[in-house]
């Protein structure tokens, strides 16, 4: 089953490349390089590198009672970045606690669920931008649907938690009221964990607290995507703070899809699928797919770039077993 996902995020990005291939006439981006405005690419990696530290602290605010230091939780967010730029279908999202587990020996799950969390308030922000770009550029069948499906599947997953949160007692209960075997006492723990992960926001200043980041985080990410707009001669309607919102919006979605490491061919397509869309709603606005592809490809690379070498310094200067509090 496992190799199976593998295998279809990889078929769904050698997809999207081909697509792409399809639309690219290779001659036409000799010279383009030349053009790259580096100074607003480097920005945009500072901004990211920026939003690295905003999401530490709001991760942070899950584990007050933990001993474990805001530079070892800042470590482990960025060793799940860099995993899910070397790995396909976002695993960083799944080894991040797992590193974290070692450091403050919380469940596993625990922490996952507070990942699962983090994930929830990311989507509804997803969602604003997804809003706010269908009201800004115009009507798309394919914006209104993922958006749609977007929202069916975080509302979804928010009253799942709400449920388990306040009705924990009863599913607690049903379960010892079963065969108490393996499988049923595993569920139990899982369960009991999970909700463990969930009663971490147990006060209204904690839930504020997320929300505020959470805001910051965007915002942070909004701004490198305007910032790295400037880095290429694209078209003044496209170079816009709106543009960089569809973006966050649309790649809120594109990126849960199943894909080979880092996205590769899903996170292009996407970006090149909101230019076109934009260049179509402008009166005036005239789509160039081979800039349009190499735009695609710098927001990739600034995004990547620092997930890949933060990531790997994180990695190999992680506490050693015995150091881990340190």
């Amino acid at each position: 089953m496992k190799y199976l996902k593998i295998l279809i995020g990889h078929l769904i990005s050698i997809f999207f490349i081909y697509l792409l291939i399809d639309k690219l006439n290779i001659e036409k981006l000799d010279g383009f390089y030349r053009d790259i405005h580096w100074e607003y690419f480097f920005l945009a990696m500072f901004i990211n590198i920026i939003s690295y530290f905003i999401h530490t602290l709001r991760w942070s605010l899950f584990f007050q009672t933990s001993r474990v230091s805001l530079s070892n939780t800042t470590k482990t967010i960025l060793i799940g970045h860099m995993f899910n730029t070397i790995l396909p279908s976002k695993t960083g999202e799944l080894i991040r606690p797992m590193f974290y587990h070692r450091l403050s020996k919380i469940p596993y799950v625990t922490v996952l669920t507070t990942c699962l969390i983090e994930r929830i308030f990311d989507g509804l922000t997803v969602l604003i931008c997804l809003f706010a770009s269908i009201l800004y550029f115009g009507k798309d069948s394919f914006v209104i649907n993922s958006t749609l499906i977007t929202s069916a599947v975080y509302f979804m997953a928010i009253i799942m938690c709400i449920i388990s949160y306040f009705k924990y007692n009863f599913f607690l209960s049903l379960l010892s009221k079963l065969p108490q075997n393996k499988i049923i006492i595993l569920i139990k723990n899982l369960f009991e964990d999970f909700i463990g992960g969930l009663r971490k926001i147990n006060n209204f200043k904690i839930l504020f607290n997320i929300i505020f980041f959470t805001i910051m985080y965007w915002f942070l990410n909004v701004l490198a995507l305007w910032a790295i707009l400037f880095s290429i001669d694209l078209p003044e309607f496209i170079q816009s703070p709106m543009t960089a919102v569809f973006i966050a919006g649309i790649m809120g979605v594109a990126l849960s899809l199943p894909s080979a490491p880092a996205n590769i061919g899903v996170y292009h397509y996407a970006i090149y699928f909101i230019f076109t869309v934009i260049a179509e709603n402008t009166p005036g606005g005239i789509g160039n797919s081979e800039l349009f592809i190499l735009a695609a490809i710098l927001i990739h690379l600034g995004a990547i770039i620092p997930d890949l070498i933060l990531g790997a310094v994180s990695y190999y200067t992680f506490p050693k077993k015995g150091n881990l509090l340190k």
